[in-house]
């Protein structure tokens, strides 16, 4: 039985290990299957968010296509194959694709952590749980800039700290990302709840 991450309802990722423990040099793979996740995105109108799509970004790993629920914009889907061993730096994204163009817009973002290490997971271990919280939660490009610092990841940083770090560099020099892509203070997601994005 391989080892599987959940997000859960309350926004937490929960992981189920197999009953062998894993060693560094000869990792276990990892399953994530995402159940239904309590919408951490707010909206009056939903119905505008039909085509949202969102997509988690695990360091070291692919990238994980997830599908979103319309009705509540809940996220479902399964991220295979994620090598135990150590930290995972997570950064969620929802998105949402033009009806006619090749353009994709990022609504949101989310940033988390899963430790995967021997320590926090061993043979005995069944459950794990992580928190995608509002906290870290970001809709306005000015908090993405002011909230994620710049720099190298540091030893010393504490997880959420080199999550958001990572997820910086990620959505700044991977991505070339931005949640307001006109420019005009009004961000993508509200643009998308409000029908004015394209």
């Amino acid at each position: 039985m391989v080892k599987s991450l959940y997000l859960l309802p309350v926004c937490f990722v929960s992981a189920c290990a197999e009953q062998n423990p894993f060693y560094y040099d000869n990792p276990a793979a990892v399953s994530i299957p995402f159940l239904a996740q309590s919408a951490l995105v707010n909206c009056q109108d939903r119905t505008r968010l039909s085509a949202m799509r969102a997509t988690l970004k695990i360091a070291g790993g692919k990238d994980c296509p997830l599908q979103v629920n319309p009705a509540d914009l809940s996220v479902s889907g399964r991220c295979e194959n994620i090598s135990p061993g150590k930290i995972r730096l997570l950064l969620l994204i929802y998105a949402l694709k033009h009806p006619t163009a090749t353009v994709v817009y990022s609504l949101a973002y989310a940033v988390s952590y899963v430790d995967l290490r021997a320590g926090p997971i061993n043979e005995n271990t069944t459950e794990v749980e992580v928190n995608f919280s509002t906290e870290n939660m970001y809709y306005q490009q000015e908090d993405v800039e002011a909230q994620l610092p710049e720099g190298k990841i540091l030893a010393l940083d504490d997880p959420q700290e080199a999550a958001n770090k990572w997820a910086r560099e990620v959505i700044f020099s991977e991505l070339g990302d931005n949640l307001d892509k006109d420019d005009d203070n009004i961000s993508n997601m509200t643009e998308a709840c409000e029908g004015t994005l394209f």
